[in-house]
């Protein structure tokens, strides 16, 4: 069993120091094991144009990473989160009269596993969502299988949960664990209704016999403008039978964990006719 936890923080755009403050505080109380952080635990979400998302990020060797690995060195936990980031892009440099070609950079949107000695895997997000490709350029790659020190994390960020494909690819490929980072913009629903983005990762999680932690942030980012978001508070902590093993907390700030059985992702039984791998018919299917 390892203690697993999803820290749904009230980020502030633009407030890098005052997020990883957030950050620290919730590693520092949660349990030692998997901690998983919002998406754009550095930056925030709500950019208004191209320049601020470009002087938000930050190189992959930045201060987030640099925080994250510490505060992993001194809890002993596995902090998974997703930062802005710029990194080389490539193609020519662009030079000027008084300086050299530098190398051409891209704004992309990186989950990251880090432990005490830094980062053990990343992954570049695939599936853009809304406005993001405004900002981000998308990765190319399939979601990370990141052989961490509690399990194998299968990484990925928020919008790739809706793609049957890519949750699929990351049991198949042997995750113990599926961990996101998510944004997830609150949308109405009706009167008592769960929201749907959990639905779907219950779904996953079941289908594939894979347990899921999925980290939501709170805190309204720039309401009243035309990028502004409120955000669903939907964390959640998913069992390998598709029922959550933590409750809700819609719109606040909470620290949610829970005891889960990674090795319990390996079998891929439902009960003892049916294997959701050894069942699965990929020549009838096409694809």
């Amino acid at each position: 069993m390892v203690a697993v936890t999803v820290a749904q923080l009230p980020l502030v755009i633009g407030e890098r120091e005052h997020n990883l403050s957030l950050a620290a505080e919730a590693v520092l109380a949660a349990p030692r094991g998997i901690v998983v952080l919002p998406e754009l635990l550095n930056s925030g979400y709500c950019f208004r144009d191209t320049e601020e998302s470009r002087a938000l990020a930050e190189p992959l060797d930045g201060p987030s990473v640099r925080a994250l690995t510490e505060l992993a060195a001194r809890t002993g936990s596995t902090l998974v989160a997703s930062l802005a980031i710029l990194e080389p892009a490539a193609g020519p440099g662009v030079a000027s009269q008084s300086e050299p070609a530098r190398p051409p950079e891209r704004v992309v949107n990186v989950a990251v596993v880090v432990e005490a000695e830094g980062i053990v895997g990343r992954y570049t997000k695939v599936h853009l969502w809304a406005r993001e490709p405004e900002h981000f350029v998308a990765g190319t790659e399939l979601p990370a299988l990141v052989p961490s020190q509690f399990g194998r994390l299968g990484l990925m960020v928020c919008y790739d949960l809706e793609f049957p494909e890519f949750t699929r690819m990351a049991a198949l490929a042997g995750a113990d664990l599926i961990v996101a980072p998510v944004n997830w913009p609150l949308e109405p629903r009706p009167e008592g209704s769960r929201a749907r983005e959990q639905i779907v990762v219950e779904a996953a999680a079941r289908q594939n016999r894979v347990a899921f932690a999925v980290c939501d942030r709170t805190g309204a980012e720039r309401l009243g403008e035309e990028v502004g978001s409120d955000w669903v508070g939907g964390s959640i902590i998913v069992g390998q039978d598709g029922f959550p093993l933590t409750p809700t907390a819609y719109g606040r700030p909470a620290l949610l964990s829970a005891e889960v059985d990674l090795d319990a992702s390996r079998d891929k039984a439902l009960g003892p006719f049916n294997d959701v791998v050894r069942d699965r018919r990929p020549a009838v299917y096409g694809f």
